[in-house]
């Protein structure tokens, strides 16, 4: 796998030090979430068991994981904790519109091999934190992800952008031949450190100027 290229920073955990209100206080080196957090991962076509160096971090923090293909954030039932979003793969490009529509429930947001789609009002999505990650050799989510990148910053929406070298497009799916482990480790890491640190701070709250 080669060395990823990203437009900004990753915030490491250790430094933060702002917690939201919902927060307790840390617990062995992590912050402990007072109202359990919920992380819906939508995935269509691919299967649990596929996208499981995703989910799985979040299962050991103890965070509720649903799993669903297409969800409705806006009709989505609030639980008592914070929710975030994150999507993989191409048939979850309507995500992008339903974490527009239903923006006031998130708290942060990822997409990994999405497109995005055209014509999207990025504004509301502004104070939901952003991460999107791609292989460039995906020209169909490289094709599609400039002008949005360039909209978020208009926007004022915290966002970043890692893209792989070397890999296909569905690089993260374990039951995929395109399956590249390390990259898919890589990338899940990064997804559970940027959905945390929205979770559980409010490093993420500012915008984050892409250089």
């Amino acid at each position: 796998m080669n060395k990823p290229r990203r437009t900004a920073p990753l915030i490491s955990l250790s430094l933060v030090v702002a917690l939201i209100a919902s927060c307790s206080s840390p617990v062995s080196g992590r912050v402990e979430i007072a109202h359990r957090a919920t992380v819906i991962i939508s995935a269509p076509g691919f299967t649990a068991s596929d996208i499981e160096d995703f989910s799985t971090p979040f299962e050991q923090d103890d965070l509720s994981v649903l799993i669903e293909d297409l969800p409705d954030i806006a009709a989505f039932e609030r639980p008592a904790g914070p929710v975030a979003l994150i999507s993989l793969g191409r048939r979850a490009s309507s995500n992008w519109k339903a974490a527009e529509q239903g923006a006031e429930h998130l708290r942060s947001v990822a997409f990994v091999s999405v497109p995005a789609l055209r014509n999207l009002e990025t504004d509301q999505l502004k104070g939901v934190p952003l991460l999107e990650l791609h292989s460039i050799l995906d020209r169909e989510t490289s094709a599609a992800h400039q002008s949005i990148h360039d909209a978020l910053s208009v926007a004022g929406v915290p966002h970043e952008a890692v893209t792989y070298d070397g890999v296909g497009a569905n690089f993260f799916a374990k039951g995929d031949p395109q399956y590249d482990p390390a990259t898919a480790r890589d990338a899940a890491g990064r997804v559970h450190e940027w959905i945390m640190t929205a979770l559980t701070t409010r490093e993420l709250d500012v915008t984050r100027n892409i250089p």
